[in-house]
């Protein structure tokens, strides 16, 4: 091997590395990040802007509990007609069944956008039966809406107004 060949490799070697190095920051940084962003939906997380997707208990302050814990529900799984309201959390929307089984961030689409038109006219809290799909990422149900029938308005509890 002649001296030209030998510091070629050496330099390759040198840029392998610092690609390496590179990579195991930006891992580092996403693995952080997505730490971050599990406990924020989990509830662990000591930052208050962004809101919880607990269901709130329907007893009073002094009386309520830790909320009771969701079971995580397989991909595929079909919900037909099953009542709930829809609140924000944060950018999206969660759907929190009437008999608190479900608690599911819903994917955003073209089913939602019209949900929320609709429900953005009352002031209330707004009651649908939903049918949709269940997926699952990172441990996270998700719900992708198909079609949603508008079921009823209750007044919004003196507690929820500013």
């Amino acid at each position: 091997m002649d001296r030209r060949s030998f510091w070629r490799a050496i330099g390759h070697c040198l840029a392998a590395l610092g690609i390496l190095t590179a990579a195991r920051k930006v891992w580092a940084e996403n693995s952080a990040s997505n730490s971050a962003d599990r406990d924020a939906w989990s509830g662990n997380s000591s930052n208050s802007s962004i809101p919880s997707t607990d269901p709130e208990p329907k007893s009073s302050s002094a009386e309520r509990t830790a909320s009771p814990s969701v079971p995580r529900l397989r991909e595929g799984t079909a919900l037909e007609a099953v009542t709930g309201t829809l609140r924000p959390a944060g950018e999206r929307y969660v759907f929190f069944s009437e008999d608190a089984r479900y608690r599911l961030v819903v994917l955003e689409n073209l089913a939602l956008e019209r949900l929320l038109r609709v429900q953005n006219t009352y002031a209330g809290n707004v009651f649908w039966k939903v049918w949709g799909t269940v997926t699952e990422f990172r441990g996270q149900n998700y719900l992708l809406l198909k079609r949603s029938l508008f079921d009823r308005v209750e007044a919004a509890s003196p507690s929820a107004l500013p």
